[in-house]
């Protein structure tokens, strides 16, 4: 978290404006990353699993809303069989992969998360979930996704969270479906939110609202928003957006 950017959640802070933190992270996660940015204040929501999670600080409730279902989640496995890839699911306080490599290692010990594996605890299709994750080579994502084109189902959708990473998530699940939610929760009109994003899973929330896109953000999630920060993620494009314009 770069200090712009927590000193622009400081400052919605003292002015009453409500911040939520949305992610494709779940809810463990999260939490874990609010506590590290070392704020003397907690956000007012936290969207989990990319809309399948909701954390209402306001109301002191949580909401669990579309999942894969097992079925489906194996037919997903098999559908991706031919690639050889390593799919993983978030499960309970970690994640539930059959290999580990050096990336997935490094997010478990940044983020405090257990790691099982299928040979304990079963197969990945075990239970529903949120969404089922494949992270793969850059080069190849492009055939994956013109494979996938051509097994459409209506039972999941794809959306690509980074340039190596596609999930697979319930197709009513968004975090702009969400964002709605809670401003229908909380009587908010949809035209006094600013959303700001990065990639796909990003997009229905940044269409419903004035949606910001980062500076390095995927070219089909800047042309959906309204402006584009001047600075990355990294150097604190958040921040930087909101002071000047809003703070």
């Amino acid at each position: 978290m770069p200090e712009l950017n927590k000193q622009a959640l400081r400052a919605l802070h003292e002015r009453g404006i409500r911040f939520c933190l949305a992610s494709g992270k779940n809810l463990y996660i999260l939490k874990q990353i609010e506590k590290s940015w070392n704020l003397d204040f907690e956000q007012a929501f936290v969207i989990g699993m990319n809309g399948s999670e909701l954390l209402n600080r306001i109301r002191n409730r949580t909401f669990e809303y579309e999942t894969l279902s097992a079925d489906t989640i194996k037919e997903i496995y098999d559908l991706m069989s031919p690639f050889n890839l390593n799919p993983f699911v978030y499960w309970n306080d970690g994640i539930l992969i059959k290999e580990y490599d050096d990336e997935l290692e490094a997010s478990c010990k940044r983020n405090h998360l257990e790691k099982y594996y299928f040979k304990d605890i079963g197969p990945l299709w075990q239970k529903e979930n949120a969404k089922v994750l494949y992270r793969m080579n850059e080069e190849l994502v492009p055939s994956v996704r013109e494979y996938l084109e051509k097994h459409k189902s209506d039972k999941w959708t794809l959306v690509q969270t980074q340039k190596t990473m596609l999930e697979f998530v319930h197709p009513e699940t968004s975090k702009g479906h969400t964002l709605q939610r809670i401003c229908e929760m909380e009587n908010i009109p949809l035209d006094e939110v600013m959303a700001f994003g990065d990639s796909e899973n990003d997009d229905e929330m940044l269409k419903i609202c004035h949606g910001i896109c980062l500076k390095n953000g995927m070219e089909s999630s800047k042309r959906l928003s309204e402006a584009v920060t001047d600075l990355d993620c990294e150097e604190g494009g958040f921040g930087d957006y909101l002071f000047k314009n809003l703070l």
